[in-house]
């Protein structure tokens, strides 16, 4: 009985290093992207006065609001919702299978699960404050 319980504990564990390490993965490309697109957009003006020119057009307005932290917030916020979500029902379902074994596993899903959501509910309030979310009196591009 503890070696089944060593095995799915170590099992666990194993899964979550995986997740964390696929994670970590993706955030590292998407950062390099980022980079090397702004390298691409620099080496593409001769000149400071070009790149002001263009940052002031309607086309670089709206490039530097794409890439303005209250375009990003939200977004991340409702994948975070979608997660804890997600996860939530995963714990729930693992619950349900009646295998007293995986009761413990289910519950520590559901934990995770909560939260997520709860993190989600911090960032939010806490986005509010410093101003990364739009106001309800704004109007975005809808």
């Amino acid at each position: 009985m503890s070696t089944q319980i060593a095995a799915i504990t170590l099992g666990q564990m194993a899964l979550f290093g995986l997740v964390i390490w696929i994670v970590a993965g993706r955030l590292q490309e998407r950062a390099r992207l980022r980079m090397e697109m702004q390298a691409r957009m620099l080496e593409r003006f001769a000149s400071p006065a070009e790149l002001k020119e263009f940052l002031e057009s309607e086309g670089g307005r709206r490039l530097l609001g794409a890439l303005s932290p209250r375009q990003t917030v939200a977004p991340r916020m409702l994948l975070s919702v979608q997660a804890g979500v997600l996860v939530t029902m995963l714990g729930i379902g693992v619950q349900m299978t009646g295998n007293m074994d995986l009761l413990d596993a289910g519950i520590v899903i559901v934990a995770l699960g909560l939260g997520l959501i709860g993190s989600t509910g911090v960032a939010w309030v806490l986005a509010r404050m410093w101003g990364l979310l739009p106001r309800p009196d704004e109007h975005g591009d809808r």
